[in-house]
């Protein structure tokens, strides 16, 4: 049972005022740019709680302010010199943006790597352009410096090419796509439940299954999904009294949830089952 993300952006930006949707979007576009221009580490899985919603700015929202002001001096400059290539490499990432940063309209995530697909086009161009350009200027001077402009942009796409390569290897299996979600979004519910999840199919593998449930349950403790395979996890291990201790949590948040209610009832017979065993 694969789990969506819990809180959607819409509620969590709910009713916040202008200042703190202006600081997450500032966070966004950080995170935004450090995927594109150094995607060292990617995730499947950005939700709650590995992105928070940012009431000040922390290190991040400042780094995406300086990077806002530098983008919209670049903007000026292309319009000004009458620059079509930039100019058309700042619309295509900085239009698309503008719908994925949460600012003018909450999406249903915060932060998601798929809403790159565009703003990247942009990024792609500039980068070319920028490219193509050093390359002449320093082919003018010199002609054997352009050999070393050509080198680096052989390094920047042999660099792009293998980290694609490597991001490939973590999508063949489910347990490597979530290991490496967990790896790089350690704060993030899903990240975890999916992981455990997917463990459990396998009990050889119900002791780590019960670490990423349980450091789960530690970032959100009011999703019931969550609750309802914990549960499963506990009776499985012998676990009774947790077991039943948790389907009480559930019920109280849920109380017409019939699966903890079942899940309730097997804690209490092999609880009772285990009690009567002679020698217990």
């Amino acid at each position: 049972m694969l789990l969506e993300p819990p809180e959607t952006a819409g509620r969590l930006l709910h009713g916040e005022p202008l200042a703190t949707r202006a600081f997450t979007a500032l966070q966004i576009l950080a995170i935004y740019l450090r995927l594109l221009l150094v995607p060292l580490t990617l995730s499947a899985d950005y939700s709650y709680r590995q992105v928070p919603v940012l009431h000040a700015p922390n290190t991040l929202a400042i780094l995406g302010g300086l990077a806002a002001c530098a983008l919209g001096a670049a903007t000026l400059w292309a319009w000004w010199r009458r620059a079509r290539p930039p100019l058309l490499a700042l619309g295509f990432f900085l239009v698309p943006y503008t719908v994925a940063s949460n600012f003018p309209v909450a999406l249903g995530v915060l932060v998601a790597e798929r809403l790159l697909y565009l703003p990247s086009v942009g990024y792609c161009l500039a980068l070319a352009w920028l490219l193509t350009v050093t390359s002449r200027r320093l082919a003018s001077r010199h002609p054997a410096w352009r050999r070393g402009a050509e080198g680096v942009l052989a390094a920047v796409l042999l660099f792009y090419a293998g980290r694609t390569v490597l991001r490939n290897l973590d999508w063949h299996t489910p347990e490597a796509l979530y290991a490496a979600t967990v790896r790089a979004s350690p704060e993030c519910h899903t990240a975890h439940y999916n992981y455990a999840a997917v463990l459990m199919r396998d009990p050889a593998n119900d002791r780590l299954a019960l670490e990423h449930l349980e450091r789960a349950r530690a970032i959100r403790q009011d999703h019931v999904p969550a609750i309802i395979l914990l549960t499963r996890l506990y009776l499985q291990l012998g676990r009774f009294e947790d077991a039943l201790a948790l389907t009480r949590e559930g019920l109280l948040r849920a109380p017409e949830n019939r699966e903890l209610h079942v899940l309730r009832q097997r804690a209490v017979s092999l609880l009772r089952a285990r009690s009567e065993r002679p020698g217990s």
